[in-house]
């Protein structure tokens, strides 16, 4: 018989042996299951790891790209810096500014870079023949073709790749020309479609055109800089050994044709699991969009964990009947996890803390409980923990955004590439890209919010660098001609709504170039800082002052009429009347302003600052030092001015210039003793100009300096040819202006010329006015002096109009004077003109002065002249000026005569 109690403990070992069994099938099932809970979490964990690290590899990569087209952006923006700051932009000066950048080895330069002028027909012509000039053969147009506007290339380096260039009209080419027409208008660099920058089909090169608009400035013409960028320069910034990474970028500004512009690793399968990052950016006017593909790529973590887990579930199942005894070691598995835990936390924290971006995490009613070692030295604190410590909320400069920005994490849950200005801990100020995202709870009540801020403060910097250069004249830091035409486009728009006047004034320093060449353009950019600074002290902050180059000021005066104009022209005259002081020498320097009125003169930016200009040259001609409004009278005779100035400057190369002689004849036998050389000039648009109309001209723009020095040179030739025809001694006159006696080198000219034609130094005679000489006489006895030494006679032309001083007769050792013809015209029946004749001759003759009478055209005046003992005359009663081949023929009949008698 059993006892009961016997057989309560034998069915109680066999259902405790039988819950043994379950308890251990029970905690394999559990321990798999957690073993595979962890390995998911581990490899979720370890994907979210890495997806934050290609986001941020997209992030760098996306600041690289953008970091790199600004400095196209830069270099382009100093190009054209390079064409306002300059009169005239040569191919040598343009080559030097190419290679100073595509020499930097730091960077990759433009794969090539252009200028590209807007012309005519008529000025293609002309930069046609220039390119044959400088001697690289001849510029074909492509495409060929008759157009109204031409855009070829005309400047390119570097030189020996892209020759071939020269005369490509990327105005016929609709893949650059919309970019073309939006730099122009936006004043900003923008980038082309995509191009075939190398056409050969066994390696072909593809890329942009970034095009930047310039004025035209000075001698240079309007058109655009361009440099060519390869995608591979502007896209391929990942690294070499990242070659896990797959990059696609795409065009989207055509929203209907999309284009992979970009395919950086293409040998990377993009696997279905692969994880993909989007960054959006905007390069010159276009939509960009950059694709980053990963595989994500589990470590030995997760594989090591899920190994673990099963073998310590077997391990804890098959010993659960001696729990006891494996607690130890079921305590120690515990704290080996806990150690693994806490690594994977510092490695995360090593991963936030080296990254650039500050990362931050903020609670409700907590203000921040994280941040990143980058976001504390980003905002000057010592340590994180002193961050959240001391800081509550993130301190911006304009609170309302802040609000702003809460108001859209509130009700949004995110923002995203929001441009904040922050205050750091010191009170200085920087700028962030900030973005931030709002994590809720099931029931939808926000937890916390993390964001990321970047800080851009280096690349506003570089784009408020970029916008000087741009807009301001680097030498005064006055607004350039980019600058002022907007300005003056504003203000007459507010002129016209208010129905009121506007004043521009086109002011221009006389004598500029003479402190140039004297004291050098050092002395000469420092005294135009000085210029510019005392004109800002006498405007109102709502006026404009602007620098077009060279030495030509512009100021724009909203609001003013004709009475407040003329006030304020006097105001700056006066003002100049005080020295400069520059380099501890005193410098005197005096304005020449010509006035345009808006709405009377003119109703726009170009036309207001071309009248102005015409003014400004009537001041000139008033005697300098004096202002002059525009009138339609003005306008003609500075169009008329700039006509004759171009075709003046090629006269001397197309051989329009010639020389007539005037004979003078001795009044005692009438036999002809010499003449005067008198400058002619036929040109084939023109037709014959007189001296009247082109001599000015020249000497305003400095061609007679050049011409001057022709006409002596042409002079000693055609003396030594007459000499060899039989012509014995006979001297010539050659008038000399006051542009080319004290900018030129008349000595050295003259004893070049002399020594060229072996020339008698007594048949060459220099004429000079009385004014001429007597602008500084201590500088001009010196000149006078060497030309005394040469041999050469002075001679003062137009006697009696001038100073008339008689000291410097004697000082400066005049041989002859010539009566200006005012006072002969009447002097047979104007008595005072008579008198006037006579004191000069007496004079004359007293100090041993040779005269001669100009204009004597009838014999009323020859006989005056004669009884009042004057020895020699010129006039169209002798003879009107001469062909060399007429002169040559009267001068042998003189001598024949001569012989004769």
């Amino acid at each position: 018989m059993i006892h009961p109690n016997h057989e309560k403990r034998q069915f109680g070992r066999g259902i405790g042996s039988g819950a043994a069994w379950w308890v251990f099938v029970g905690v394999l099932v559990a321990g798999f299951l957690v073993t595979a809970w962890a390995y998911q979490l581990l490899a979720d964990a370890e994907r979210q790891r890495q997806e934050a690290t290609l986001a941020s590899t997209a992030e760098q990569t996306a600041g690289s790209i953008l970091g790199q087209f600004a400095r196209y952006e830069t270099q382009l923006a100093a190009a054209r810096a390079l064409f306002a700051g300059s009169d005239f932009v040569s191919r040598s000066d343009w080559r030097a500014f190419a290679q100073a950048f595509q020499q930097d080895e730091r960077q990759r330069g433009f794969f090539e870079l252009a200028w590209l002028p807007e012309v005519d027909g008529e000025q293609l012509a002309r930069l046609k023949l220039r390119v044959i000039e400088e001697g690289l053969g001849e510029m074909t147009l492509d495409p060929p073709g008759l157009r109204e506007i031409y855009c070829p290339i005309f400047y390119v380096e570097p030189w020996e790749i892209h020759a071939d260039h020269l005369g490509l009209d990327a105005c016929a080419r609709e893949n650059t020309l919309p970019a073309m027409i939006q730099a122009r208008a936006t004043g900003s660099a923008r980038l082309s479609n995509p191009v075939s920058l190398v056409s050969e089909e066994t390696d072909p090169v593809r890329g942009y055109v970034l095009f930047v608009w310039v004025e035209d400035a000075g001698g240079n013409l309007p058109g655009w800089v361009l440099g060519t960028i390869p995608f591979d320069f502007v896209f391929q910034v990942l690294p070499d050994y990242r070659t896990d990474l797959h990059m696609i970028v795409t065009d989207h500004t055509d929203p209907d044709a999309p284009e992979h512009i970009h395919d950086g690793n293409e040998h990377v399968a993009k696997a279905a699991d692969s994880m993909v990052v989007e960054r959006q950016l905007k390069l010159g006017g276009r939509e960009l969009t950059l694709q980053f593909h990963q595989k994500p790529v589990l470590g030995p973590g997760p594989w090591l964990l899920l190994a673990a887990g099963f073998v310590i579930t077997l391990l804890v199942a098959g010993f659960v009947h001696v729990l006891i005894r494996n607690r130890a070691r079921a305590l120690a598995l515990a704290d080996r996890m806990s150690r693994a835990y806490r690594e994977s936390e510092q490695m995360l924290s090593s991963i936030t803390n080296n990254i650039l971006e500050g990362i931050y995490r903020g609670v409700p009613g907590e203000n921040l409980v994280y941040v990143n070692q980058a976001l504390v030295q980003m905002f000057r604190f010592d340590s994180a923990e002193e961050m959240i410590d001391h800081t509550g909320p993130i301190l911006y400069a304009h609170p309302e955004q802040r609000e702003e920005l809460h108001r859209q994490l509130i009700e949004h849950g995110q923002y995203s590439n929001q441009e904040v200005e922050f205050i750091r801990q010191d009170g200085t100020r920087f700028t962030a890209i900030n973005n931030c995202v709002a994590v809720r709870d099931d029931q939808g009540r926000l937890l916390h919010f993390d964001g990321v801020i970047s800080d851009i403060t280096e690349r506003k910097r570089a784009e408020e660098e970029v916008h000087r250069l741009a807009h301001y004249d680097p030498l005064t830091g006055l607004p350039n001609r980019t600058l002022l035409n907007d300005r003056i486009r504003q203000a007459v728009r507010q002129a016209g709504r208010m129905q009121r006047s506007l004043t521009l004034m086109f002011m221009d320093l006389d004598r500029f170039k003479m402190i140039n060449d004297s004291l050098g353009h050092g002395a000469g950019d420092l005294l135009l800082g000085a210029v510019a600074r005392r004109l800002e002290q006498g405007v109102r902050s709502y006026d404009t002052i602007s620098r077009l180059g060279g030495d030509e000021f512009v100021l724009v005066l909203p609001d003013t009429d004709a009475n407040v104009a003329a006030a304020k022209a006097s105001a700056i005259l006066e003002s100049f009347r005080k020295p400069f002081e520059i380099e501890g020498q005193e410098l005197t320097v005096t304005p020449s302003i010509g006035i345009a009125m808006y709405p009377n003169d003119a109703v726009d930016a170009e036309s207001l600052i071309r009248n102005a200009d015409a003014a400004m040259y009537h001041a000139k001609e008033r005697g300098r030092s004096t202002f002059q409004f525009f009138t339609a009278e003005l306008n003609e005779r500075a169009y008329e001015r700039l006509t004759i100035e171009n075709h003046l400057r090629n006269a001397l190369d197309h051989d329009e210039l010639s020389l007539v002689y005037q004979p003078q004849i001795r009044l005692s036998d009438n036999q002809m003793i010499g003449a005067e050389a008198l400058l002619r000039w036929t040109n084939p648009t023109l037709g014959p100009v007189t001296p009247d109309r082109f001599i000015p001209v020249a000497e305003q723009s400095g061609l007679i300096v050049e011409i001057g020095d022709w006409v002596i040179d042409a002079v000693c030739k055609q003396l030594a040819e007459w000499r060899k025809a039989g012509i014995g001694a006979m001297s010539i006159a050659v008038n000399v202006s006051a542009v080319q006696f004290w900018r030129g080198n008349l000595v050295e000219v003259v004893r070049d010329a002399l020594g060229r034609w072996e020339i008698s130094p007594g048949d060459l005679d220099i004429e000079l006015t009385e004014s001429v000489i007597m602008q500084d006489a201590e500088a001009a006895r010196e000149v006078l002096s060497e030309l005394k030494t040469l041999g050469i006679g002075l001679v003062i032309d137009d006697f009696g109009t001038g100073y008339s001083s008689l000291s410097y007769l004697k000082q400066f050792q005049i041989d002859l004077i010539k009566i200006d013809r005012s006072f002969v015209n009447d002097v047979a029946v104007d008595a005072d003109d008579a008198a006037i004749v006579s004191a000069i001759l007496s004079m004359a003759r007293d100090l041993r002065i040779r005269v001669v009478a100009e204009g004597v055209e009838n014999q009323q005046q020859l006989e005056f002249m004669h009884s009042k003992g004057c020895q020699f005359a010129q006039g169209f009663l002798f003879d009107r000026p001469l062909e060399p081949e007429q002169f040559l023929a009267r001068a042998k009949g003189s001598l024949k005569r001569q012989e004769q008698s």
